[in-house]
């Protein structure tokens, strides 16, 4: 039986939990350039936002499982620390609740959500496999930004869409 020190450890590991506050920066950065979001409202899109991002890394390393068999042995799934088909579940369910989040902040920025966490799953399944994964990692951090700020009182404006393709850029 694996510790629950380590349990946790691998979850946070899966997590990548140390690049979260880029996802709060980005989140505050957006609210501000969409119009301002109220303090509440900031916190909720915050932890949604929070959620889809720990999902999506989370399903990453359920789809990267084969290659860490081979390749990256000391990872949570082929070091047996965590069971590959409950990091399946824990994946799926928080991208879905980070969904979930978004999208009840109105029908844009539940069309914006969908189209995240689409891009997040294609980041996901093909990373691995193409050269272009920096260009699949940029569409999430634009669609993060622009999901936000269209939660925002002004919505998705030109410096919310010039800032998400100058972060888009930084990242490629």
């Amino acid at each position: 039986m694996t510790e629950p020190k380590t349990t946790w450890r691998a979850w946070l590991v899966l997590a990548r939990a140390s690049n979260l506050p880029t996802v709060w920066s980005n989140c505050l950065a957006a609210g501000v350039l969409g119009g301002g979001l109220e303090p509440g409202r900031l916190v909720v899109v915050g932890i949604a936002a929070s959620l889809l991002y720990t999902g999506g890394m989370v399903l990453n390393d359920a789809f990267d499982a084969e290659f860490d068999r081979r390749f990256r042995r000391e990872r949570p799934i082929p070091a047996g620390i965590l069971p590959e088909a409950r990091v399946w579940q824990v994946g799926w369910s928080l991208l879905a609740v980070g969904f979930l989040g978004l999208a009840v902040q109105g029908l844009v920025p539940a069309l914006m959500a969908a189209a995240l966490a689409g891009a997040v799953v294609v980041y996901d399944a093909l990373h691995k496999r193409t050269p272009l994964s920096p260009l699949l990692m940029a569409a999430c951090r634009f669609l993060l930004v622009l999901t936000v700020a269209s939660a925002g009182a002004r919505g998705v404006t030109g410096e919310a869409m010039w800032a998400a393709l100058a972060l888009s850029g930084w990242i490629v």
